[in-house]
């Protein structure tokens, strides 16, 4: 990730940011919860 963007998103859109410590795990789940709930 970009040093900073968090930092900068939150100022930008006045919410909390954070982030993950594994982002690639985050993304497998989070495809799987999409495809459960899609179909």
């Amino acid at each position: 990730m970009v040093y900073g963007f968090d930092i900068r998103l939150s100022r930008e859109t006045g919410l909390p940011v954070s982030l993950a410590e594994d982002p690639i795990s985050c993304v497998a789940l989070g495809t799987g919860k999409v495809l459960d709930h899609s179909f």
